[in-house]
């Protein structure tokens, strides 16, 4: 992020160290990176409540439809 500004992240919650709740919160505190959307991706079912406790603008349980990712990244990108 310190090398490129992208429109929007896809970011899984299951990712090697560190996972994507601590990429998130690292989002969230640097303030030039805080407004980037950032949408959640997971198996888990619990991910909503989740996703609004770290700051995730939305989220997506596996497995979706591309026609649901689409959407989502269409309110963002638009």
């Amino acid at each position: 992020l310190s090398s490129a500004r992208p429109d929007l992240i896809l970011l899984d919650v299951r990712i090697p160290e560190p996972d994507g709740y601590e990429v998130i919160r690292r989002i969230r505190r640097e303030p030039s990176w805080a407004g980037i959307p950032v949408i959640f991706s997971t198996a888990e079912a619990s991910v909503g409540s989740a996703a609004g406790r770290y700051q995730a603008d939305d989220y997506l349980v596996k497995p979706f439809e591309p026609s649901e990712l689409y959407q989502k990244i269409g309110r963002f990108l638009n």
